[in-house]
């Protein structure tokens, strides 16, 4: 429900087109997710292509790792969280180019 793809192009252009605070940007990037990903869901159970373990496992870790991470958001500063979402798209895409590159 996070919507990685779509999610890593739309929070930094409200940061850095719509010019919005970055905890702002990332609450709204997660709750616009959550709604796309609920009609993603909806589709993929009536589908029956929900593994129910792995989401109980996953879901239940990214929850808490969700709520731990919206909760200490307020303490960093502005361009801290910049530059923690920059580091960390950085790392997905290096992440995503090797695997990429190994495939080939």
């Amino acid at each position: 429900m996070v919507g990685l793809v779509l999610g890593s192009i739309r929070m930094p252009a409200m940061i850095s087109v719509l010019k919005m605070e970055p905890k702002v940007a990332v609450g709204t990037n997660l709750a616009a997710s959550a709604i796309m990903g609920a009609a993603g869901l909806a589709g993929h159970l009536i589908n029956s292509e929900v593994d129910f373990l792995v989401l109980a496992i996953m879901g239940s870790t990214a929850m808490l790792g969700a709520y731990i991470g919206a909760r200490y958001t307020d303490r960093f500063s502005a361009n801290t969280l910049k530059l923690l979402i920059g580091f960390v798209l950085v790392f997905v895409a290096v992440v995503m180019f090797l695997n990429a590159a190994s495939l080939a």
